[in-house]
């Protein structure tokens, strides 16, 4: 997977999320990626986070990974 590829060699990432009835309360966290869960550990959390939002667990096509999020800055809103 390219995107992990990428991650391992430079771990800063950001990520963003909108709601989807005001996206102006944009949060905005910054950090580094610090642990990586492959494997059946992955697969759990994948799961319980699909079941949470889809009402089943999430198909499997690839192998995912989930990545922990170490954050060193959040900004909250447009401004």
């Amino acid at each position: 997977m390219r995107k992990a590829r990428n991650l391992r060699r430079d771990p800063r990432l950001a990520l963003s999320i909108a709601p989807v009835d005001n996206p102006f309360e944009l949060v905005v966290v910054r950090g580094k990626a610090v642990e990586w869960i492959e494997g059946h550990a992955a697969w759990e959390i994948i799961d319980q986070l699909a079941t949470k939002y889809t009402g089943e667990p999430y198909p499997r096509g690839q192998e995912r990974i989930v990545v922990v999020i170490e954050p060193e800055r959040q900004t909250i809103g447009i401004g």
